[in-house]
């Protein structure tokens, strides 16, 4: 597993803004998992935040493919703060390449 950070302000918040980019090579049967701040800075009753420990240890329990990362998550994600109760967007996009 690799972290990116973000390289630049939110898209389209400052249009004018110049912007940084960054890529990665994935390969067959790779997944790609790309979250907003409103994941990682999720507080639970405790202040605690959901952050990357959390985000990481979802992943690793899943399978991998993008329903298993997704489930995996929103279970984690309910488990440790009230879905009904959120402050702030909560998206994420997962996918995996093809495999051989």
């Amino acid at each position: 597993m690799e972290r990116f950070d973000s390289t630049a302000v939110p898209l389209a918040l400052f249009p004018e803004m110049p912007t940084a980019s960054a890529s990665l090579e994935l390969g067959p049967g790779d997944s790609l998992m790309v979250c907003t701040d409103g994941l990682l800075e999720l507080e639970n009753d405790h202040g605690q935040a959901f952050g990357i420990d959390h985000t990481a240890a979802s992943l690793v329990a899943s399978d991998g493919s993008p329903c298993g990362i997704h489930s995996s998550l929103t279970r984690a994600v309910s488990d440790f703060h009230e879905l009904d109760r959120l402050e702030d967007d909560l998206s994420s996009v997962a996918l995996r390449l093809p495999g051989p």
